[in-house]
């Protein structure tokens, strides 16, 4: 039977020394740890463009996305969610810029609704800068932003609030 006692957040069962726990006790107890578990994470979804829509594949009930970008965002393009039309700002209320993100950029911090009608990516101010500094042959530039950017060098030095680190030739995007 399930316990009177119960956890103050999930409402899990705690059975004090007269109270028989039964299976049915914690099948009920796994999936509400389950569900909260289920929630509280961060969900990949699948990220696709066609002409101007942008879709994203999400699991149902998922909350919080995170995405690769198969494709750039231009100023004005669509949204939908599995299909399905959707309003897609910035924190702020604004209507989301070209810039935001280029294709090959992960992309994350973005929030669908509890009703499934709108999806809100992190603001212009709420993205925190990058900077990239470049050295090749005596020659160095930088980037610093908060705009997507895509460069093509030899060598190159990303330094953000984490440790500097040094990649090898190739490609660099980052939305961070």
């Amino acid at each position: 039977m399930p316990s009177e006692n119960k956890t103050p957040h999930l409402g899990l069962n705690q059975w004090q020394g007269n109270e028989y726990p039964q299976r049915v006790d914690f099948v009920a107890d796994n999936a509400a740890i389950d569900a909260a578990i289920f929630d509280a994470g961060t969900h990949t979804a699948i990220h696709t463009k066609t002409g101007t829509t942008h879709n994203l594949q999400v699991d149902p009930g998922a909350k919080s996305l995170a995405f690769q970008a198969t494709a750039e965002i231009s100023d004005g393009d669509n949204w939908t969610i599995n299909g399905y039309s959707v309003t897609a700002v910035l924190q702020n209320g604004e209507a989301l810029p070209g810039e935001l993100f280029k294709a090959g950029c992960w992309v994350t911090g973005v929030r669908l609704s509890d009703d499934g009608t709108k999806l809100t990516f992190p603001g212009r101010g709420a993205m925190r800068g990058l900077t990239i500094g470049v050295g090749n042959g005596g020659t160095s530039a930088t980037y610093t932003g908060a705009a997507a950017v895509s460069i093509t060098i030899p060598r190159i030095v990303v330094s953000t609030s984490a440790p500097s680190s040094l990649l090898p030739t190739g490609t660099i995007h980052g939305v961070y």
